[in-house]
């Protein structure tokens, strides 16, 4: 972790004279009354957070950006356990003090007469999509926007963490990541777009090293390929519809090396299978009150083979609600993959005026397939063979955002969420669980 402390000195030394320099303080509390599994005990975390974000243009064409963190807290495993990049990490270290680095990486733009036209290299985040790729990967790519057309191109791997207490999880090494996106309108501020992502694992791995409810490849090659229908979904590109929708077929195909459900055998398979997503939303009046409903449904069946997956990538969250708050669509405190599951969920936002803002969710969860497992971070949850329903999810969020905190110059955003989730019959062995969070960034 010797380039993140690097990173950080570097950052904290800049000053505005010769770049762009922003650095905050961000206070976090958040607990959750149970793990998913009922026998462990609940978790608590506070920590402060020393964010530092270095950005220096070195010419007309050439950019560099750096996003570096320190953290203490009172335990970094949960802080890890909670943190919603840590899918790919092990926990390690049980430390208060955590360094980070999130981003770091360097642009140079193409001399043409485009919105964009931009090569990325370094570590950066490449929101692909919620459902495919938002994370930080260390990568090579090409990203174009112009009037008429929307492309990117990307190659990446995962070498480390960039974390003090974690290191990169055993399933996550030698695995390359290459995607393509083109998106364009078939009429004003309606987009339609394909996408492609293929992961490879083009070196063996220690296999012991991972667990048997690892619900993707080892050794494998998988395809995600898609298409998708769009209109003032994730960003509010027409600001006269007070309509928006989005649609998504995703098909993946591939081979390689998966576990048995109901054993540590690893079998060479063959995979196929569909997962849809659907979504509506509409502002209900003149005001800012919005009301929505999605829809998600992955495909599942007896083995590996016919069940669908996820990269350890995805988030599943976006800013869809029609307000700044990035809902968790598959309820925060349940947080499954899109794998063997139907999910549905209404969802209503508000924002009173340009500082605050409420949304809420309520969503069902069962099986696709009652024979088969669902999946929460690429791992397996056991479950009963013979019920299909898991659940119901409740999801509260509501946020600050201000430029003069308690009368300073100190610019804020203040967040507090809550979700619970009540267990159904498929998982009867689990017991309901809620998390709470509260977290407050000051910007210095």
């Amino acid at each position: 972790m010797r380039l993140t402390v690097v990173a950080i000195l570097f950052a904290g030394l800049s000053t505005q004279a010769n770049a762009d320099f922003a650095h905050a303080i961000k206070t976090t509390i958040e607990t959750q009354s149970t793990n998913s599994n009922s026998m462990e005990k609940d978790k608590d975390v506070i920590s402060a957070e020393y964010i530092a974000k270095f950005s220096h243009t070195l010419n007309e064409q050439q950019r560099m950006y750096l996003d570096a963190r320190a953290l203490l807290t009172n335990d970094s495993s949960v802080y890890n356990a909670f943190d919603d990049n840590s899918a790919t990490a092990n926990i390690e270290d049980t430390d208060h003090l955590v360094f980070k680095l999130n981003e770091f990486w360097w642009q140079y733009d193409f001399a043409q007469q485009l919105e964009q036209n931009s090569l990325f290299i370094g570590l950066k985040r490449h929101r692909l999509s919620p459902y495919w790729l938002d994370e930080e990967i260390e990568s090579l790519s090409w990203q174009v926007k112009s009037t008429r057309v929307d492309w990117q191109l990307g190659l990446g791997q995962k070498f480390s963490s960039f974390n003090s207490s974690t290191s990169l999880k055993e399933e996550e090494k030698s695995k390359l990541y290459a995607w393509a996106e083109i998106e364009s309108d078939w009429m004003p501020y309606h987009h339609w777009s394909l996408k492609g992502l293929v992961t490879k694992q083009y070196k063996d791995i220690n296999e012991s090293e991972v667990s048997n409810t690892y619900s993707s490849a080892i050794e494998g090659e998988l395809w995600w390929l898609g298409a998708g229908l769009s209109h003032n979904w994730l960003s509010k590109d027409d600001p006269t519809s007070s309509f928006a929708y989005n649609l998504q077929a995703i098909q993946l195909l591939g081979n390689g090396r998966f576990f048995d459900f109901d054993s540590s055998t690893l079998r060479q398979r063959s995979i196929s299978a569909t997962a849809l997503l659907a979504g509506i939303r509409t502002q209900v009046t003149s005001v800012p009150l919005y009301l929505g409903v999605t829809f998600a449904y992955s495909e599942g069946g007896q083995d590996a083979s016919s069940t669908f997956i996820q990269t350890a990538l995805a988030s599943n969250k976006g800013k869809y609600a029609g307000n700044n708050d990035a809902l968790y669509q598959f309820n925060y405190a349940f947080d499954p993959d899109l794998s063997n599951l139907v999910t549905g969920s209404i969802f209503s936002s508000y924002a009173f005026d340009s500082d605050w803002s409420v949304t809420g969710a309520i969503s069902h969860y069962q099986k696709a397939d009652s024979s088969a497992p669902i999946s929460r971070r690429q791992h397996r949850l056991h479950s009963e063979t013979r019920q299909k329903t898991l659940g119901t999810g409740l999801d509260l969020e509501a946020s600050y955002r201000s430029d003069n905190f308690l009368g300073t110059s100190l610019g804020s955003v203040m967040r507090i969420r809550a979700s619970h989730f009540m267990v159904d019959d498929a998982l009867d062995h689990f017991q309901d669980e809620t998390r709470l969070r509260f977290d407050i960034t000051l910007k210095l």
